[in-house]
């Protein structure tokens, strides 16, 4: 079987198609005949402008080559508007009935071959797409009144280009080559495309790929000739338009419109304290009950994509990828339940960055997370809709996933080996303030800890215990005094350690962000060692879930100083006072604080490791301004 896949093949693919229509198509000097058909137009339009329909001020100058200055987006279509347990792009069709389910249609790209009325009878006109995006970009035709695509069975739209579609044996060019035919009717009345994306940059399934489709269209006088057609804007008689996937954007605290937060079941004291304040928030609570492993935010990392719609708005879908392993379900990949009506749905779907699973937790999703928006005109950096940021160790894959996604790219890298556990979210966070930035860094302290049991003691507390009722793990009382804990050398050194090592890794954010020592928060607890690395001694209060003008913080239990928790109150003052300007208004956060002891705490992680939050692509977020 043959199969055109290079403009190569062109004079034979031209030669080939149809029956042929008359004339020699030889050179003939006559005088112009002013009852000739207007000039030639040839031209093939996409989105370039951004603002989300097809028209005239899509210019060729926005639409070759892509740019943060112009060109079109498409998304890689990985959700499942017909809830067939399926994403989108692997089912190779648009499910769509006009008007009564148009979902999946939305996440099509349009690119448009404008009608040309006057174009001749015999024309037939070829639409390509470049060779090295074929494996990871299908093409569909639309057909406005449907047309019958089986027994009984109308389609709107239809595949046209799918590199895994079979070919036909019977005919020279099927949807699985490059090229599209159009005839002279096709060309009078111009035809509408949807593109859609199968995978994004950077992917194991995607190497090499640089995420530009390009469209090249070219209009023949009769079957036959081999020379294009030319009009004045296209010399040569090709047009080019070049569409970009769409990069994926993580979440982070800074992320408007977030409306979904996730934990598992697994302790209603903890359930009940998150949902104390989404209810206060006004967003969805999902206590996750289908797959039993508490540590929502290690295997699971969310995201969306996006793409310029009508009116300023942006259409996208929800995004997540699993981390390579799951620490208490170890006979099920996170990705299984991403696969699930649990996430997989309308707007919601999911991407795999490994090739295969590893136990490591330096690959748990606690240890990647997302810097805010920040402008350093020091250094020249600006990260419009953030940057990536992670700790040591994170699979090379993953690493290369994320330098693809230009605009939150590259990667902050800190050092967390020295914790036990390593992740980034045990020493930092971000919280909203109303300062020029928009935020500001939170970072875990025990300086501040120390000094603070230190003057209770000096107060008369030193006998005042803390964790009052708690239990270590293995069964034991976890009340501790404040002298009894200052006396603790290993306690105080370990809790030195960590200070020192919390400096270098906020020194790094420092110096590339360019934070001023107000814009640093400090969260006081102390570290202990556990099996050759750091963690948390009382519960580590940094590592918390922020989202808008809202906070969850680990209880803290600590020492009751004149009625009231000592630690506790110091971070209501800290967060949810005018006292540091945080919060969209400057102030403060509305601050919640939940029993994570025995959920969590105890077992080396807290709030932010138990929970997850998602929302929509938000409108303001437009990646393809800042994309590199």
């Amino acid at each position: 079987m043959k199969r055109l896949t290079t403009l190569t093949g062109l004079t034979t693919a031209l030669l080939l198609f149809g029956a042929g229509c008359g004339g020699d198509g030889g050179d003939d000097e006559t005088e112009p005949d002013e009852s000739l058909p207007p000039p030639p137009s040839i031209d093939l339009l996409a989105d370039s402008n951004r603002d989300g329909v097809v028209d005239d001020l899509d210019t060729d100058e926005l639409e070759f080559p892509w740019s943060v200055a112009g060109g079109a987006v498409f998304l890689p279509n990985l959700d499942d508007d017909n809830l067939d347990g399926l994403r989108d792009a692997e089912t190779g069709w648009i499910d769509v009935v006009p008007g009564v389910n148009d979902a999946d249609a939305f996440d099509l790209a349009p690119l448009d071959v404008r009608a040309w009325p006057d174009a001749p009878d015999g024309a037939v006109a070829l639409v390509q797409l470049d060779l090295g995006s074929m494996p990871y970009v299908q093409v569909h035709r639309f057909y406005p009144d449907g047309i019958e695509c089986g027994p009984g069975v109308t389609c709107y739209w239809v595949p046209v280009i799918d590199a895994n579609a079979p070919c036909d044996p019977n005919f020279e060019w099927s949807i699985c080559d490059n090229m599209i035919f159009l005839t002279a009717a096709d060309i009078k009345a111009g035809v509408r495309f949807g593109v859609e994306g199968k995978t994004l940059i950077g992917l194991p399934d995607s190497v090499g790929w640089t995420g530009i489709a390009q469209f090249d269209y070219a209009v023949f006088e009769y079957n036959g000739s081999t020379e294009p057609m030319a009009d004045e804007a296209n010399p040569d008689g090709w047009d080019h338009v070049q569409m970009r996937v769409s990069s994926w954007q993580m979440y982070g605290n800074h992320t408007p419109g977030i409306d979904v937060a996730m934990s598992d079941d697994v302790s209603p004291a903890f359930v009940q304290g998150i949902q104390v304040a989404t209810d206060d928030a006004g967003i969805y609570f999902n206590v996750i009950q289908d797959y039993q492993d508490r540590w929502v935010e290690d295997w699971l990392v969310t995201g969306w994509v996006s793409m310029p719609y009508p009116d300023g708005q942006v259409h996208g879908m929800r995004l997540a990828y699993p981390r390579p392993h799951s620490q208490e379900a170890s006979n099920r990949l996170p990705v299984e339940w991403l696969q699930s009506p649990s996430w997989l749905g309308v707007d919601q779907g999911y991407l795999v960055t490994y090739a295969s699973p590893t136990a490591s937790t330096y690959n748990s999703g606690g240890n990647h997370d997302l810097i805010p928006p920040y402008e350093n005109t020091a250094n020249g950096q600006s990260y419009p809709v953030g940057r990536f940021i992670h700790g040591s160790f994170v699979l090379q894959s993953t690493q290369d996933f994320y330098a693809a996604q230009s605009p939150q790219a590259p990667t902050l890298i800190v050092p967390t080996d020295w914790l036990i556990v390593g992740h980034v979210d045990e020493a930092l966070s971000y919280l909203p303030a109303n300062t020029e930035r928009g935020w500001k860094l939170a970072i875990g302290s025990p300086n501040l800890a120390v000094s603070m049991l230190q003057d209770w003691s000096t107060q008369g507390h030193g006998a005042v215990e803390m964790f009052v009722g708690k239990q270590f793990w293995n069964g034991t009382s976890a009340a501790t005094g404040i002298d009894e804990a200052l006396g603790e050398e290993n306690l105080m050194a370990w809790s030195q350690q960590g200070q020192a090592n919390i400096d270098v890794m906020v020194d790094m954010v420092v110096a590339e962000v360019g934070l001023t020592a107000d814009e640093l928060i400090e969260y006081p607890f102390l570290f202990e060692s556990e099996g050759g690395g750091l963690v948390a001694w009382n519960p580590g209060t940094v590592n918390s879930r922020v989202w808008g003008q809202h906070i969850v913080v680990p209880d803290p239990f600590g020492p009751s100083i004149n009625g009231v928790d000592g630690f506790k109150q110091d971070l209501i003052d800290r967060l949810g006072t005018p006292a540091h300007g945080l919060g969209a208004d400057g102030q403060g956060l509305n601050v919640f604080f939940t029993d994570n002891w025995s959920a969590y705490h105890i077992n080396l992680g807290e709030v932010h490791c138990g929970t997850n939050f998602s929302g929509p692509a938000p409108a303001s977020e437009k990646w393809w301004e800042a994309a590199q």
